[in-house]
């Protein structure tokens, strides 16, 4: 009887972290997106851009309770000699939110040597993307490996391969914003026309929304939030 008691709140306990990283995560751009259209000249250049507006304590406060959520996480226990699990990519991805939000995306006006020089050694842009490269990339493996997985001799019924099938679009599409933002940054020349166009359709924004939406339905799913719509059942 306990024991049945202790699984059905251990349940509970993983569906209600779900639940809450899937919101979070959509909550960020659709109130991002708000401000910029009704309450500012319009939609900043990127997602982190909006540290720099009144919205930088949402940006900084949302990115960290996601952080703090991935952090606690604890998933499905490993089995024996596994690598890849919930508790290690859980933990690394919420490191991977907090630096993101702690450390600011470049502007202009901003030196290239700031505080967290004196403390890493490294700039601030740098940590920056480094902290997001590595929050889409394990967001990616939550989706295409942990997500998709069966309990040991089991086969995945329909509704779980349906899951799966989602599973599987969000980390696809996740990988295929970062590698799109990558190339953004590493082959478009800085002040070069391309650039001020790409800038002016907010390119960047909009891949990181994609992917923020992504991250965030891959969650609600697992948390069995959409289920109404999704007709999805419980793991």
């Amino acid at each position: 009887m306990n024991t049945a008691k202790e699984k059905n709140q251990l349940v509970l306990s993983f569906l209600t972290v779900r639940r809450a990283l899937g919101l979070l995560g959509l909550a960020l751009p659709l109130l991002l997106i708000g401000f910029g259209v009704l309450f500012s000249d319009g939609i900043e250049d990127s997602v982190s851009a909006f540290y720099y507006t009144s919205m930088g304590d949402i940006f900084v406060g949302i990115l960290c309770a996601i952080g703090v959520f991935l952090f606690s996480y604890k998933g499905y226990p490993p089995e024996k000699d596994e690598r890849i699990t919930d508790r290690r990519v859980s933990q690394i991805a919420g490191v991977g939110a907090i630096v993101t939000a702690v450390f600011p995306t470049p502007i202009d006006d901003v030196p290239s040597c700031d505080p967290a020089c004196l403390v890493t050694g490294l700039p601030a842009s740098t940590l920056h993307f480094a902290g997001a490269g590595v929050f889409f990339a394990a967001m990616a493996v939550f989706c295409l490996v942990l997500f998709t997985r069966t309990a040991p001799g089991t086969q995945p019924d329909a509704e779980k391969r349906r899951d799966n099938r989602i599973y599987r679009g969000c980390g696809i599409t996740i990988l295929a914003m970062l590698a799109a933002l990558i190339a953004f940054f590493l082959l478009v020349e800085d002040g070069s026309e391309l650039q001020l166009q790409l800038n002016a359709i907010n390119l960047v924004f909009w891949l990181e929304t994609i992917a923020i939406i992504a991250f965030a339905i891959a969650w609600l799913v697992k948390g069995e939030t959409l289920r109404a719509l999704f007709g999805i059942s419980p793991d």
